[in-house]
């Protein structure tokens, strides 16, 4: 896949990536009192 197609594709799979990465970021760095729900998933 190239041309405009390519890179709205790349620009599209880059946000969702930089988002991902943002969660699991604040997720690491957040409070960790849950009842081991989140852990199980």
């Amino acid at each position: 896949m190239g041309g405009a197609d390519g890179e709205w594709l790349r620009r599209e799979l880059a946000g969702v990536l930089r988002e991902l990465l943002t969660w699991a970021r604040d997720d690491m760095t957040g409070d960790f009192q849950n009842d081991g729900e989140e852990q199980a998933a």
